[in-house]
């Protein structure tokens, strides 16, 4: 007869912990907390070991509370195991964050801990039987790392941006009213030469046109707004400021490129190409961000499912103002919020590129 052992994880950071539960809910051994070392992990293996001698042949139902990417290695190590232990087979399943909480706090109610984390999961890999995870190749891996860090940087470039938009408030409002982008090339440029309303107002016109691809339209309103500006800060220190903000703009856009770069790089070396992009629109990129964030696409039964879960979809927003003062009209569709922001904005790209460029 073939036992049913629910072995529910916590994991963290630094180290993880483990809860060991029969059909009937009760403990099959002793809860463990160990390390993310070897030390830590043969420690796991030796309570399995024990768990088989002591009930003959077992299947261990193993879920996973995933934070973060703090369970790759759980996850490879536990996939091994099956070869390692005679009379023991594996089902190994991840939870996304959301579903493991609800499940704990309906449950537990409000109390949180690693060992209330870990009997939850114990427990619902009993009773709810979750579908294996698929593991993923080491090259998969690599690209999720690499799409995760550019996400990061993306995100920071946001910061940076929103920092430079509140930074010119004070030195020079107006630019924002000209320039939808503040941080394209030559705006930046300016900003370095120029980082406040003051010190652009004693240009010329012959000034600016020495600047790369300023356009010509935009010189003369540029001094204008500059001679009438609305400022109310300005000197050396604040042009240090207006400066400091360029470099960090120009640096992160810098590593941008670079981990682009790098992404494109390791979505090549995947053993198995899905030719997303050999879709017209979906750009190299495009499609390394798609295949790190999708992983597998068997996960999601239906398009839909897959919409909703990048976010990528129209929601109605009525409220507010538009940038020329303007009431916003009682219907307007955005783009959700919800799901991967990273996915989102390249695809929003791609979309801009097709209205552009694709007459379909």
């Amino acid at each position: 007869k073939i036992v049913r052992i629910g072995v529910g994880i916590d994991t963290s950071r630094y180290g993880h912990y483990a809860v060991f539960l029969r059909d009937d809910l009760q403990p099959a051994a002793g809860e463990l907390q160990f390390m993310e070392a070897t030390d830590g992990y043969a420690q796991l293996r030796t309570r399995l070991e024990q768990i088989v001698s002591k009930l003959g042949t077992v299947h261990f139902a193993v879920r996973l509370d995933v934070a973060s990417q703090y369970a790759d290695n759980l996850l490879h190590f536990l996939h091994a195991l099956p070869a390692q232990l005679s009379n023991a087979t594996f089902t190994v399943s991840c939870g996304d964050p959301q579903r493991n909480k609800n499940y704990r706090a309906a449950l537990f109610g409000s109390k949180k801990s690693d060992p209330i984390e870990a009997r939850a999961a114990a427990r619902y890999a009993l009773s709810e039987r979750p579908a294996p995870v698929k593991m993923l190749s080491a090259e998969q891996r690599t690209l999720r790392h690499v799409a995760s860090r550019l996400q990061a940087v993306v995100r920071q470039r946001t910061r940076l941006i929103n920092q430079f938009h509140l930074l010119l408030t004070s030195t020079f409002p107006e630019l924002a009213l000209l320039v939808k982008d503040i941080a394209r090339g030559w705006v930046l440029t300016l900003c370095e030469r120029y980082p406040t309303a003051k010190l652009l107002a004693a240009a010329s016109a012959q000034d600016l046109r020495q600047l790369p691809y300023l356009p010509e339209k935009l010189i003369d309103p540029l001094l204008e707004h500059a001679r009438t500006a609305i400022a109310s800060l300005e000197g050396d220190t604040v042009a240090e400021l207006v400066r400091d903000q360029v470099r960090q703009l120009r640096d992160v856009r810098a590593r941008q490129l670079r981990l682009e770069k790098t992404l494109v790089d390791a979505y090549r070396q995947l053993p198995d190409a899905n030719h997303l992009d050999s879709i017209p629109g979906i750009g190299d990129v495009t499609a390394a961000i798609l295949t790190a964030f999708i992983r597998d696409i068997d996960r999601f039964q239906t398009p839909n499912q897959l919409v909703a879960y990048f976010g990528a979809m129209p929601i109605e927003a009525s409220s507010g103002v538009d940038r020329d003062g303007k009431p916003r009209a009682a219907k307007r569709y955005i783009m959700s919020r919800r799901g991967n922001d990273l996915v989102r904005r390249y695809l929003w790209m791609a979309a801009l590129s097709a209205v552009r460029y694709n007459p379909a």
